[in-house]
Parts: C-alpha cells; sequence; structure tokens
C-alpha cells in the first residue's frame, strides 16, 4: 500500500512538472525566476527573445548582465523591486525602457512577487512576468499627440464662433476645459485704461464671471502678477503653495494643479488664462496651453477689433444699408440677381443698377462654377449644404470668400433665394495665422520644436524607404546670455531675429531651420549624400555667425557651436538622433565653442561619465565627503603663521582624493557650487573657532567664493547667518574673489563688498591683473571695501593718485 502511494505521489509530482513545463513553453508573456542574488534559474523562450538571446545563453547567468545592456536603470530598478518586495512580501510592478543606441526602443513591464514556498539557502525566489508592452506606449504617445492637435483644433473652431468676445472667449474656456480636464478655466482681458483685468469667460465648475475676481488690478494676486511680469505661473502643489491663500477651498474642492499664462501679442499684453485642476497636469498639458495661449491672443484682438468695428457701423448706418453683409435677391430659375443692398456693391465693385444686369454664372471663376451651382441647388431644395466658404469674384476679377446664409422668400407672387454674404477672407487670414502661430516661433517666424519634430519624422519615413541619409544640426548661440543679460532682451531678439535671417541664407530650399527656444536652434539637412555636404554648410554657418552686428548703436559679436549626426549612422529614430545632436553641441562647447563637432560614440560614455559624476557630487553632500584642507600663510621674516586659505578637496569613496578641478566645474554648471561654497564657510569657522577655543590662533582663514554664490542676492545676510551659528568673530573669516566675479557687474560688487567690509570681513581680489582694463576701479573698491589689505590694492591707491 505504501509503495502504491509513492508511486501515485510520483507521478502527481511528474504530471505537475510536465504542466509547469509546458505551460512555460506556452506563455507569450516572458517567465522568469531568480534567486536571492539575482541568478537566473528558470527563464522561459519568451523572456529569451526579449533579452534578444538563446534559452541556453541565458540559463544560470545573472540577471543583472542582461539588465545592464537592456536599459541603463534597470539594475538599480530592479534592485529597488525586489528588495521592496522582500521587506514587504507584496506583488509589485515595474518598467523598464531600452534606449541604447543599439537597440530599438522598447517599454517592458515587470510584475513580480515573492515565492516563499520555493526556497535557496532559506530564503524565497522572485517569480517575475515580463511584458512587451511598446505598442501601447507609443498608442499613448500617440494619443497624446492627436489630443493637443484636437485642442488646437477646437480653440481655432472656438475663436470663429459667437457674435461677442465673451460668446468666443466661453467656448474657448470650454474647450480648456474638456481638452485639458480642468476643473474649470477662465480668461480675462486687460482693459488698458483702468489697469484692471476684466473676467471675460469661466467654465467648468464656475460659470459665472463676476464677484471676488471679476476684476483683478495688474499686480495683484496671481493673476495680476502673471500680467505684471508677462510670464507664465505653473505649480502641480497648489495645497503648499503659500500664495494660494484660501487653504479651506483648496482642501475641500482637493485642486493640486494652476496653471496661468499671459496673453501676449507682439510683446502687448492682452489678458490672462488660468486653469485649476484636480490632478498633475502632465507635460503635454502645458505645452497644450501655452500653445493656445498665443492663438487666443490673436483672436481676442481681431474680436476685440470686430467689435470695435461693429459698433461704429451701427452708429453711422441705416440696418439695411449699413449692414455688414451684403445681402442678394436671385431669381431661382435664370439665377439673376434681382436686387441688392450698398454692402453687396460694394463687395463686387458694381453700382446698383449694375448688379440688376448680373447672374450667378457673372460672379465666380468657371473653376469654381460647378461647385457653386450644385451649392445653389441644394440651397433651393433646403437640403444641408456643405458648411464652406464660397469664393467670390469681384468685377476687377479679385477674389474673396463668403459665408453666404440663405433662405427662400416670396415676392410679388415670385420666388427668390435670398442671400446674405459675408466676407470672410479675413477670417480665414485670420485662421491661417493662428494655424501658423501654432507651429512657428513668433520671434523669428521660424518653424518651432512642435513642427521640427514633424518635419523629422517625415524624414525619417521617407529615408527609411528611399535609403537615404540626412542631418541634424543642434546649435547654441555662445555668448547670447551675456548680451541679453546686459543690453536687455529687446536688443537680444533683434539678435535673434537675424541669427535667423542670416541661417536662412546658409540654407537650401528643402532644408528647414527651427527655434527650439531661448538661443537654440535645429536644422534638418534631408538629401545628404555625403559627409563633405554637411561639412559645407556648418562651416559656412560658423563663418557667417561670427560677423559683428549693429544693434541699436552696439557693435556685438557672437560665435556658435554645433553638433551634427547622420541618419543612420547615428540613430534610427527621432528620440536618438536629438539627443546625440544635443551632446555633440556641448562636446562642441567643451572644445572651445565657436566649432562644430560630428557625434561620435564616445560623446556618449563623456555624457554618461558626467551623469555619474553629477549623481556623486550629490551624494557626497548627504555623505560628507567633502573635506577642508588648511594652506598657511607664514611671515618668511618673523615665521609667524599670518593666517590660512582653506581648500576643499573630494574624498571620493571610489577614486580616493579628487581635486577642485575634477568636480567644481560641473559643481557650477549644475549650481550645487552654492550648497558646497556654504559647507566650506561654515565648515571652516567652526574649526577657526575650535582650534581658537584650544589656544591655537590660527588668524584669518580665507574661503573662496565662486560667482554663482557672491552674487547671491542675499550673500551678506548667509555669512552673517554662518558667524553667528558658529560664534566666529567676523574679523577671522576671510572671502576671497576672483577678478572676473568682482568685474561682472561693478556696482553690484562694490554694494556687496561694502556690506562685507560693514560685517569687518576682510575681502581679497585673486588673480587681479590679469583684466588690466579693470584697474580702473580698483580704487574705488579698495577705498570703500578693502581698506588697503593687499599690496596690489596699495600700489592702485598710490598710482591712481599720480
Amino acid at each position: 500500500m505504501t509503495e502504491f502511494r509513492k508511486k501515485s505521489e510520483n507521478e502527481v509530482m511528474q504530471q505537475t512538472i510536465k504542466f509547469f513545463e509546458n505551460l512555460l513553453r506556452a506563455s507569450t508573456d516572458g517567465i522568469l525566476i531568480t534567486d536571492a542574488t539575482h541568478n537566473i534559474i528558470v527563464a522561459n523562450e519568451a523572456f529569451c527573445r526579449l533579452m534578444g538571446q538563446q534559452q541556453r545563453d541565458v540559463i544560470e547567468t545573472n540577471l543583472f548582465y542582461w539588465l545592464d545592456q537592456l536599459d541603463p536603470h534597470g539594475t538599480k530598478r530592479w534592485t529597488e523591486l525586489v528588495n521592496d518586495i522582500y521587506h514587504k512580501g507584496s506583488c509589485r510592478n515595474v518598467e523598464f525602457v531600452t534606449s541604447s543606441a543599439s537597440r530599438d526602443l522598447k517599454y517592458l513591464s515587470v510584475n513580480a512577487s515573492l515565492l516563499e514556498q520555493v526556497a535557496i539557502e532559506e530564503t524565497g525566489v522572485i517569480l517575475s512576468i515580463w511584458r512587451d508592452i511598446t505598442e501601447q506606449k507609443q498608442a499613448m504617445l500617440l494619443a497624446e499627440q492627436m489630443r493637443i492637435t484636437t485642442f488646437l483644433k477646437d480653440i481655432g473652431i472656438a475663436l470663429t464662433r459667437g457674435n461677442t468676445l465673451q460668446e468666443v472667449l466661453r467656448h474657448c474656456a470650454d474647450a480648456v476645459v474638456i481638452n485639458l480636464d480642468a476643473a474649470f478655466a477662465r480668461i480675462w482681458v486687460l482693459n488698458k485704461e483702468k489697469d484692471l483685468l476684466e473676467l471675460q469667460a469661466s467654465a467648468g465648475m464656475y460659470t459665472h464671471i463676476d464677484g471676488l475676481h471679476g476684476q483683478i488690478p495688474v499686480g495683484k494676486l496671481k493673476i495680476g502678477l502673471i500680467a505684471k511680469e508677462k510670464k507664465p505661473i505653473l505649480t502641480n502643489s497648489v495645497p503648499d503653495d503659500i500664495h494660494f491663500g484660501n487653504k479651506d477651498w483648496v482642501k475641500r474642492e482637493g485642486m493640486v494643479a494652476f496653471a496661468g499664462y499671459p496673453l501676449i501679442l507682439e510683446e502687448r499684453l492682452v489678458g490672462v488664462i488660468a486653469m485649476f485642476a484636480r490632478k498633475i497636469l502632465p507635460e503635454f498639458t502645458i505645452r497644450a496651453l501655452a500653445a493656445v495661449a498665443d492663438v487666443i491672443a490673436l483672436g481676442v484682438v481681431h474680436k476685440q477689433d470686430e467689435e470695435e468695428l461693429r459698433k461704429s457701423e451701427k452708429r453711422f448706418r441705416t440696418i439695411f444699408d449699413s449692414a455688414n453683409d451684403g445681402i442678394l435677391m436671385i431669381d431661382i430659375e435664370t439665377k439673376e440677381f434681382h436686387t441688392g443692398n450698398k454692402m453687396i456693391c460694394q463687395m463686387l465693385g458694381y453700382t446698383p443698377e449694375e448688379i440688376q444686369k448680373l447672374s450667378v454664372l457673372d460672379v465666380h471663376s468657371k473653376r469654381d462654377l460647378p461647385y457653386v451651382l450644385e451649392q445653389f441647388e441644394k440651397h433651393v431644395k433646403r437640403e444641408v449644404a456643405q458648411a464652406e466658404d464660397i469664393p467670390v469674384k469681384r468685377r476687377d476679377g479679385s477674389v474673396f470668400y463668403a459665408d453666404i446664409n440663405t433662405s427662400l422668400i416670396t415676392f410679388a407672387g415670385k420666388t427668390y433665394l435670398m442671400g446674405i454674404l459675408r466676407d470672410v477672407t479675413e477670417r480665414r487670414q485670420t485662421e491661417e495665422k493662428i494655424r501658423h502661430l501654432a507651429f512657428h516661433d513668433a520671434l523669428t517666424n521660424l518653424p518651432n520644436r512642435m513642427l521640427f519634430a514633424d518635419r523629422l519624422n517625415l524624414a525619417l519615413a521617407h529615408a527609411h524607404r528611399t535609403k537615404e541619409m540626412f542631418a541634424v544640426l543642434f546649435m547654441d548661440l555662445d555668448r547670447f546670455k551675456i548680451i541679453n543679460d546686459t543690453l536687455g532682451h529687446t536688443v537680444g531678439d533683434q539678435l535673434l531675429r537675424g541669427v535667423a535671417d542670416r541661417l536662412k541664407n546658409c540654407m537650401r530650399e528643402d532644408d528647414t531651420i527651427a527655434r527650439l527656444g531661448g538661443d537654440e536652434f535645429s536644422l534638418l539637412l534631408p538629401g545628404i549624400t555625403r559627409e563633405e555636404d554637411v561639412n559645407t554648410i556648418a562651416y559656412k554657418i560658423i563663418e557667417i555667425l561670427k560677423k559683428p552686428w549693429m544693434i541699436n548703436g552696439h557693435e556685438l559679436y557672437v560665435t556658435a557651436s554645433l553638433g551634427i549626426v547622420l541618419y543612420p549612422n547615428d540613430g534610427k529614430d527621432a528620440e536618438t538622433l536629438l539627443k546625440n545632436a544635443d551632446s555633440a553641441m556641448y562636446h562642441a562647447k567643451e572644445q572651445g565653442k565657436n566649432n562644430y563637432q560630428f557625434y561620435t560614440s564616445t560623446m556618449h560614455a563623456e555624457s554618461l561619465r558626467k551623469m555619474i559624476l553629477e549623481r556623486d557630487i550629490r551624494r557626497a553632500l548627504d555623505r560628507s565627503e567633502f573635506v577642508v584642507h588648511y594652506q598657511p600663510f607664514m611671515n618668511i621674516i618673523t615665521g609667524q603663521l599670518t593666517g590660512m586659505e582653506a581648500l576643499v578637496r573630494w574624498q571620493h569613496p571610489q577614486r580616493g582624493l579628487l581635486l577642485p578641478e575634477e568636480f567644481l566645474p560641473l559643481a557650477e554648471d549644475i549650481r550645487l557650487i552654492i550648497s558646497i561654497d556654504e559647507w566650506v564657510l561654515r565648515t571652516v569657522c567652526i574649526q577657526n573657532k575650535t582650534w581658537r577655543d584650544a589656544g591655537f590662533l590660527p588668524g584669518c582663514i580665507a574661503v573662496n567664493l565662486s560667482a554663482h554664490t557672491f552674487h547671491q542676492r542675499n550673500i551678506s545676510g548667509i555669512v552673517t547667518t554662518i558667524l553667528k551659528e558658529t560664534g566666529l568673530g567676523p574679523q577671522f573669516l576671510g572671502l576671497e574673489i576672483t577678478e572676473g566675479i568682482a568685474m561682472q557687474d561693478i556696482e553690484t560688487t562694490i554694494q556687496k563688498l561694502k556690506a562685507m567690509n560693514d560685517l569687518n570681513i576682510q575681502i581679497a581680489i585673486d588673480d587681479f591683473g590679469t583684466g588690466f582694463s579693470s584697474l580702473s576701479y580698483l580704487k574705488k573698491i579698495s577705498c570703500q571695501q578693502t581698506q588697503n589689505q593687499s599690496s596690489l590694492c596699495e600700489w592702485h591707491c598710490r598710482q591712481s593718485k599720480r
């Protein structure tokens, strides 16, 4: 009996194993079992196909090996997933994205759970199910793009609906609520005479346009600040934002996000559009709202002009003869005109007597006539006609577009078709402008990021079919920020328009030049047959931008850095090409600017190195890996210690002790230098106080300040707070800045140094003399701030008096 039971149990076990093996083979999802050290115990064929490998090459390997090839962040994500499962014991989900140049873009969804029943070395194993969700992801991205396109179309339609500005803007607000899932949306229009923002439309949970926010002074509340500064305000944390005072309302209504944009047309403030949402605003929402703000601004101005015209006509014309529309009575049998008002005479260019001698055949071209006659019969039969503008020919042969509404009337026993014609040529031009604004940069009239992306995708599809090569160039102006900050946005804008014009002169007819924003431009060069073609164009761009610019009496010089990628060598999809072009452009900047660089695979490695270094710098602050070394200053005659200079070093856990030049430049780029400088200041003050309390008197210890730290608005307040918290006397702290920092903004520098001097803090200017033209300011600085603390200052004070 016992042997029979064992035999039955073995048969059940064999059947179970066979069932599990069939399940592994049949599953279209990847199935994986790994142990606590991430070694692969079981992997079905579907998983191996996802990795692009044979099953025999995957079994008994470590999962980290495949994750590193799959996703740069794959190992980290998997480790976090597994740790969470072991601690919480729950089933978890994570997504991986293949982003290497050697793989097509792919999205993988992974569900994993702990199998405690199967234990290896007393630890349960991890069962994970891997599924390819690339199609779903791409469909989602396509859906978002379609939503933006639909949104822009809805706004365009809204701007053509309604007789009044309020009606038009109410349709626009409705479109914002519907397309962007807003709780409510509002639009204010500027009253220039009263300097007030007047609420014209509200949609969603609030539809009234009176009350507390019916009129908002420019500069007051969030909406008024947007109008005053002409800058958008965006937040996805409304409950935590101190600028939203009514916290009870925020909590009660569940408001999470807010977006407000100024309505600006040709640098003129028109109004403000704003929305609240009960969920976080995704990136596409913000892009769409920003584009729509410009479109609505154009529509507001157009509608204001239209309403003003309508009011004027009502004052000076009778109902019929002053009508804004042309009116015609047409014989339905002969199609001859019976009569028309003054407006139709003006529209067509005929006298009232001449109108009565014309017919439908006389005011339409031969090309349009068949369609017009078809529509005429539909109107006569009262059938639904297509809602389309009709081209009408004037006496002089020119053509305008008319929106025609008709009705049948009986006059003197005869039936006529009465047509009311509205000239919609201007509206059509406005719609064209709206479409143009949606896909072009308002400042330079170049294609914008959205249109460039569309043309890049078209180029990819064409090149894939024809096996042709094309190039993408990223360009950044090297000294634009200095010019823009120093001479103002008006000069900066004129310079950008000039750059756009010069670029157009370098390009071929089929090339695309786009402004991505700020001083960044992108170029698409189709039909490239060899790399030398791109060399020629890039060199031409570098040379033509070198030439001086005369703007508002200023002779300006700018150069450009360009990064170049070639399809298909440097990428086979838009994302990869754009990413690699950006890497090449930054490499050009690192090579001294004013040059162009073709993308190479080593640039990707360099970008990865910088990314890792940035991550390590951020961690170093939290892990206290920075250390301060002190270099003594000695009197060579007496041998007495006169002071010290603090030198920051980084004790990297893997790379050992790093000198400043190995990490400070990147820290400045990512603005972590301010935190490092403040840490050094605090550390030096604590150490100096500790030494002095122990009887060791090191004198004044100097700390080097970076440009970012020194030019903070409250630098004196930061230093004062550190001195107060550490208990160190200000006379024992010295601050050292370079001549270049001091000369960036001489008046601001003088104010900051005077504030330091008032605190009795010693100031030193390092590297002085490298820019001799700045010596004219030295007396002004030294006499007010440094109090002759260096021999150079003393020399300059003497020289300046001679």
